[in-house]
Parts: structure tokens; C-alpha cells; sequence
């Protein structure tokens, strides 16, 4: 909606509080909207004669509220430099296959979502906020070695109950010693100490839990 109804120039959002286009229909959730508020991600909020009205705090908000993935990024980003255990952390790392800068159409580049070191060993995390497939596996899996060498880890980080959902998915991670960060480990997160764990000490289920957990 946002792309739609956003005036990047005043920061402002207006739009009906219940919105039709094609096949979809989106609702205000207003209790949410109230909590970013009160965080102080967005200022001026008010809901006038069936619409609502904010405007956000500032362009890096909107980007962290409206780009799909991002928010899981962050949550991974701070976890590690919380925890203190790495040597590093950024996020939106670009790798160059070759080490050249050419131009833009013949550069050939990947960017993976967080990159961590401890000492020698680098850690390579893709975040997904949908369900990741066997290709997102394959591909962090190879993009870590491919940059991070031998002592390289993959990391695969999605919102979704993933070892409920697709627990097919799931052993085939554990199988290529893929690190699999799940919604049951961010409902867990208190600062810090569950990524340390779950990144140096790292263990798998043995069985498929109940679905949705």
C-alpha cells in the first residue's frame, strides 16, 4: 500500500483504512499501527472518516517497515553484535566474483544478508520471510564456501515454522550442515545468548515437531 499512497517527499501515508485493487483486499491493523507509534516509528497517526494518516520517522523506518525481509536482517544483525562473540557483523554484504569492478551490466556480484567472523570462520545468513526451498539451501551453501572457504558456515534464517511446514526442507538443511534459524528460535529471542548458541554450538531436531511450531 505503501507504494501507492506514500508521498516520499513529505514522509506522509493517506489512504483509505480499507483498500481494494484486483483480487486484493487490505485492512488497517490498527492495534499494530498504534504500537509503532508508541515506539516512535511513525508520528502523527490518526484514523479520520475510514482512512489513516502517519508519516514515518525518517526514510531508513520506512525501508525496515516496507522492504520484505528486512526486519529479520536487523533482528539477526543485532542478535550478533548483542551477543559479543563475533569479531564482526554487517549486513547487505556485496561479494565480487572476480575482485574487478567493471560496469554495472558486467559485474557480476552476490549480496548475502548478514556475514558475521569468529577468528578464521565466517558466517553466512540468508534471511527469508516466506518458506525457503532447496535452491535458497544450495545457494547459501555454495555462496558461503564459495567466499568463506573450508572453515565457512551457512546459515538460513526464515520466519516460518520451517521444521513443521516442510520438514523435508528441514533435514535437507541438517544433511548439508546448514544452520537453520526458525520462527521458534525468534519467539526465543532474549538478546544475545539464543544466536550464540544457535550459531556456534549448533544442533538439529531429530524429529518433525507439530505443525505451526
Amino acid at each position: 500500500c505503501c507504494k501507492h499512497y506514500y508521498d516520499g517527499a513529505a514522509r506522509i501515508f493517506y489512504a483509505d483504512a480499507a483498500i481494494h485493487t484486483g483480487n486484493s483486499f487490505y485492512m488497517v491493523n490498527r492495534r499494530i499501527m498504534r504500537e509503532l507509534e508508541s515506539v516512535g516509528a511513525i508520528t502523527e497517526l490518526s484514523f479520520e472518516n475510514d482512512s489513516v494518516f502517519f508519516r514515518f520517522k525518517n526514510s531508513f523506518i520506512k525501508e525496515l517497515l516496507t522492504t520484505v525481509g528486512m526486519c529479520l536482517e536487523l533482528l539477526i544483525y543485532i542478535g550478533a553484535k548483542d551477543c559479543g562473540s563475533f569479531d564482526d557483523v554487517d549486513m547487505s554484504v556485496v561479494f565480487d566474483w572476480d575482485g574487478i569492478t567493471h560496469s554495472a551490466s558486467q559485474d557480476t556480484v552476490n549480496e548475502i544478508d548478514v556475514v558475521m567472523t569468529r577468528g578464521l570462520s565466517p558466517i553466512f545468513v540468508s534471511c527469508k520471510s516466506a518458506r525457503p526451498d532447496t535452491r535458497d539451501l544450495y545457494e547459501i551453501w555454495y555462496l558461503a564456501h564459495r567466499f568463506g572457504g573450508k572453515r565457512a558456515k551457512a546459515v538460513i534464517a526464515t520466519a516460518v515454522p520451517l521444521s513443521s511446514d516442510s520438514w523435508a526442507t528441514y533435514v535437507r538443511a541438517k544433511d548439508m550442515g546448514i544452520i537453520v534459524i526458525e520462527r521458534s528460535d525468534l519467539r526465543a529471542y532474549d538478546g544475545g545468548d539464543w544466536l550464540h548458541d544457535k550459531l556456534l554450538c549448533p544442533m538439529w531436531l531429530e524429529e518433525k515437531p507439530p505443525r505451526g511450531r
